[in-house]
This record gives C-alpha cells, sequence and structure tokens, in this order.
C-alpha cells in the first residue's frame, strides 16, 4: 500500500527558498517515486516557476497559499498524510503527523549578528522575540534537514535539535543552468557602457547588507577613477523603500523569474555578495557556473560552503572590498580565464539538482518506517 506524502511548499514565496522548491519540484517530474503518492502544494510564486512541468500519475500538485504567523489552514491541508515534508520552515500550524522541515534561518542560529546591533531597543526586542516563535516551530518537527555541515553543528552545539534527527543535504544550483533552453532574457535592458557591472541577485533584506554596493562604487570612483554600474534585483515594494541616494546609484531590474536568472549573470561583470548572515546561498554557485567572478563576505558560511572558489571581501569596509576587486580586474586574462575555470567545475561537482532531489526522497522513505 502507497504511503500519501504532502510536499509542502505553500509557505514559500519569495527568495532563495522559491528557486530550491521549484528545483525539487521539477526532479520529481523527471522522477517515477515508487511505493509513494505525492501530493504538491505550491504557492502562487513557486506555481510560476514550474509552469509546464508534467508528472507522472502518483503524483499531484496543486496552488495553496500559507502566509506568516497565520495558523489558519486552507482546507487543502484537512486530508490524511502520512507525513508532510515541508521544503523550508517555519510552520506555525500543528501537524498531527511525521513531519520532516527544512531549516535555513540563519538568524536562529547566530541572533547576535552586525544586523541585529544596529537596531533599536524594541526593534531588537521583537526580532529576538520573533526568533524564539520561529526556533519552537522549528522544535515540533520531527526532523530537520540542513544544507550545510555548519548549520547542523550550531543546532546541536546550542541544544536546540538532536543531532541523530537532523540530516545534512548540500543545496545546489538547479539544473536549469545546465540546459540553456529553459534561460529566458531579461525584461530590461542593461546599459551599454564601458563602467564595470557589478551585480547583486536577491532582496533586499537587511542582512544583505545592500547599501554595500554603493559603497563599493564609490570607492572605485574615488580611489581607483573606476566607473561602474550596479544592478539589483529588487521587488517594487523594495525599491519604492530604498533611499533617493540608492535609486540614483543603482539600477532595478526587478523581480526575476528564476529562469530569467542566467541572463542576469551573463550580463554582469562580476557579482558582489556583502551579506551578514547566511545558513547556504547558491548565490555564488550559480555565478561560478556562469563563468563569473564573485566577491563574498569573510564569514565561515562562505568559506565552508565555496572555499578558495570565491575573492572574500570585508563586507563592513567597502575600501577593503574595492581592493580586492581592483586587484582581480588588473590579472591577466589567461589568470582570469584559470580562476574561473577552476570555480566552475568546482561549483558543478560541490552537489546536483537530482542527488539533492535522491536525498530528500531517501529522508521522506526512511523517516517513513
Amino acid at each position: 500500500m502507497r504511503k500519501k506524502v504532502l510536499i509542502n511548499a505553500a509557505n514559500l514565496h519569495c527568495g532563495g527558498g522559491v528557486q530550491v522548491a521549484a528545483s525539487f519540484i521539477s526532479e520529481l517530474a523527471n522522477e517515477c517515486i515508487e511505493n509513494l503518492e505525492i501530493v504538491i502544494f505550491v504557492s502562487t510564486t513557486v506555481h510560476e516557476n514550474v509552469q509546464g512541468l508534467h508528472f507522472e500519475g502518483n503524483v499531484e500538485l496543486e496552488v495553496v497559499n500559507v502566509n506568516g504567523f497565520s495558523r489558519e489552514l486552507p482546507s487543502a491541508f484537512d486530508r490524511h498524510f502520512d507525513l508532510i515534508f515541508t521544503v523550508f520552515g517555519p510552520v506555525y500550524f500543528t501537524v498531527k503527523v511525521k513531519h520532516i522541515v527544512g531549516f535555513a534561518n540563519a538568524w536562529i542560529l547566530y541572533p547576535d549578528n552586525e544586523t541585529l546591533k544596529r537596531r533599536k531597543f524594541l526593534n531588537k526586542m521583537f526580532t529576538l522575540l520573533k526568533l524564539y516563535l520561529q526556533r519552537r516551530s522549528f522544535q515540533k518537527a520531527d526532523r530537520l534537514v540542513v544544507e550545510l555541515e555548519h548549520v547542523k553543528e550550531e543546532l546541536v552545539r546550542k541544544h536546540y535539535f538532536k543531532a541523530e534527527n537532523i540530516d545534512v543535504v548540500y543545496n545546489c544550483v538547479s539544473s536549469l543552468y545546465f540546459d540553456e533552453k529553459l534561460w529566458l532574457p531579461l525584461d530590461a535592458n542593461i546599459k551599454t557602457t564601458e563602467a564595470v557591472k557589478i551585480g547583486f541577485l536577491g532582496r533586499n533584506y537587511p542582512h544583505k547588507n545592500t547599501n554595500y554596493l554603493l559603497e563599493i562604487k564609490e570607492c572605485l570612483k574615488k580611489i581607483y577613477n573606476i566607473d561602474s554600474e550596479i544592478y539589483v534585483t529588487f521587488t517594487d515594494e523594495e525599491w519604492g523603500a530604498v533611499t533617493p541616494e540608492f535609486k540614483n546609484g543603482a539600477n532595478n531590474l526587478g523581480s526575476l523569474n528564476v529562469n530569467q536568472c542566467p541572463a542576469f549573470y551573463q550580463a554582469m561583470d562580476l557579482i558582489l555578495f556583502p551579506s551578514f548572515l547566511e545558513c547556504f546561498s547558491a548565490t555564488p554557485f550559480e555565478a561560478m557556473l556562469m563563468n563569473k567572478p564573485v566577491f563574498a563576505s569573510d564569514k565561515p558560511f562562505i568559506r565552508d560552503a565555496c572555499a578558495e572558489h570565491v575573492f572574500y571581501i570585508d563586507p563592513n569596509d567597502a575600501s577593503h572590498g574595492s581592493k580586492v576587486i581592483v586587484d582581480y580586474l588588473r590579472l591577466k586574462a589567461d589568470k582570469k580565464e584559470q580562476l574561473l575555470y577552476d570555480a566552475k567545475i568546482y561549483a558543478k561537482n560541490f552537489s546536483s539538482a537530482k542527488e539533492r532531489a535522491e536525498n530528500y526522497i531517501k529522508i521522506i522513505k526512511q523517516t517513513l518506517i
């Protein structure tokens, strides 16, 4: 008798979680999963990135939206499942069957970070309360799935979760990066100038440290007399909330469909990733596969994943970051080519979407036993 499993991506509406969910679901469309009846709940945003997929008879996909702290579940959740696999939590509703939850909340692991330190007292207290509630929701899960070893180690060190109930499944880039037929063009034009095109792909969350982008632009001009253009991919709401100085100093291409991301990387000369806080980010790996140099924060979460294949910058010191960029720009062409080739091979071999999907299914089956 088949077990009935729910793949829950109904709570994912933005950011890297959408990409992971879309990639996983795409792999499910390519595989016949034996002994499981699979129902997939996707948010509207995830659905936009998986349209056109064909599933085998034992896989069913529905659009269901779950938002924020809401504990009111859509009626679709009322049916019986033997297990629920939530691609990324937290979820705040009660689950009465076995529940596996993906964990990628670096704030819970490292609450005493640069972003929190900069906040006013009341905002800081509210954030800490929110993190506490989120942590409690993760602790209700039967198993957690994390993306790198350092995440598991920190969860165990802080006694948030037992080691035997945490699985490490490496994140990776979507298989679309290996199939150019799936790539879509950008909706906006890139300026045709001699300026260095610096790209940032992601949301404008505080911990992403996006003001650093303009600081880099200023340092490149003042110290090295190098012109640059900053390109970001903020939502309309995020772009509307930035300062006039940011709008004058950067170009917003808007929120991208997953299939447009390769075109974004192609259009850039380099990718800047000055984040203060992550569990894992696929952005450096995507850029490596697209033969673009990555300049990323010198933080353990980057070194743990990327080793020596990105250029490390101090996210608190744009003069340092600009020097690292200029040092790269001044390298001979053959040296650049070798570095980019080595990075591409590393990213290609790190993990794959197929392997990740197989590991997810393996964990699901083991938990059902």
